[in-house]
């Protein structure tokens, strides 16, 4: 294969600093049985040794691209490069410390969007530890996989937990007047988004390695890790807009989006002296406008006992880990 016309699958790779599992995810790329696909490597700003490797991986096989940016700090930018650059008519997310399990998945994957008119194809998500220790299966072994559900069956499938996952391959069109977001998380977001733009979804019977990888989402020491907690207002949003007559559904969400505040406070006070003065003060800017912002929604105000209301924002440290901890315990884990 080497006309452009001829390739129906893109597969998408945002990479920084994966030199430790890149190679993975090439070689199980390059090993696709199926014949039309091209890769779309895009080059976050990595400082270690992973464009190195890329390019050496990839110097004498032109079925993969790769592009180079500045670092953005945000996995959906490179993802947006990537797509905005795409032939297929189908894109499939790869991410750099993950990899297809088997060499037919791509074409299970197509097989199953041409047979069932699906615009997105899900498979089966493994997750790892970094110690490859076996952790969860998403969606479960149990699950039905010949099922073919709404786009609107499918998104509520991932609200209160990750019932299916989101890799797959999606109809490229679907991407047309979708916000990437360059928050932390707002990949959650996204995916989202598409599962519900999509009139069915189906599911492929094939593996996908995701390793769960503490060293490539911990951004924790920087301000972007309380961008959680706009991740969080913004699928409450989404929830109240697209599911309002699930009122449980709803209010889960306000009660996550509530003890997640609470967490990511508590995580800010005591741990203050591992970030920058710049980060601790955007960190707590962010935070400081999420509390203000409970301030107008009825049901999480109901949730504050009575003597919070007294307490301000500025108390000291302990006070507020103490009020977390009874946040955890009456409404939910972290």
């Amino acid at each position: 294969m080497s006309k452009n016309d001829d390739i129906l699958v893109s597969v998408v790779i945002p990479v920084y600093n994966a030199e430790k599992y890149i190679l993975d995810a090439l070689k199980s790329t390059k090993k696709q049985t199926f014949r039309h696909w091209e890769c779309i490597i895009v080059n976050d700003g990595s400082t270690d040794k992973s464009l190195e490797l890329i390019n050496e991986f990839i110097k004498s096989d032109s079925r993969f691209r790769c592009i180079t940016t500045e670092n953005s700090g945000c996995a959906n930018i490179p993802r947006s490069i990537a797509i905005k650059n795409a032939k297929g008519k189908y894109i499939s997310y790869l991410d750099a410390d993950d990899f297809f399990v088997d060499s037919g998945c791509l074409d299970k994957m197509y097989n199953r969007a041409i047979e069932t008119e699906a615009e997105i194809v899900l498979l089966q998500l493994e997750l790892y530890d970094i110690n490859n220790k076996h952790l969860q299966s998403i969606p479960s072994h149990d699950f039905d996989l010949a099922q073919i559900l709404t786009g609107k069956e499918a998104c509520f499938k991932t609200l209160l937990n990750w019932e299916i996952g989101c890799n797959g391959i999606i109809r490229k069109d679907l991407f047309n007047d979708i916000e990437f977001g360059n928050l932390m998380n707002s990949d959650e977001f996204l995916s989202r988004q598409l599962l519900l733009k999509a009139k069915k979804v189906a599911f492929a019977d094939t593996e996908y390695h995701y390793r769960i990888n503490s060293e490539s989402i911990t951004q924790k020491n920087t301000a972007k890790f309380f961008q959680r907690a706009l991740i969080d207002k913004e699928l409450e949003d989404f929830v109240i807009a697209n599911y309002s007559d699930q009122s449980e559904l709803v209010l889960s969400f306000k009660k996550k989006r509530f003890v997640d505040y609470f967490y990511l406070h508590k995580e800010l006070v005591l741990n203050k002296k591992l970030y920058s003065d710049k980060d601790y003060i955007e960190a707590r800017r962010l935070l400081k406008n999420v509390f203000s912002s409970f301030a107008y929604d009825n049901e999480i105000r109901k949730m504050l006992p009575k003597r919070f209301s007294i307490i301000r924002f500025q108390c000291y440290p302990l006070v507020w880990i103490m009020w977390s901890y009874y946040i955890k315990r009456k409404y939910g884990k972290n």
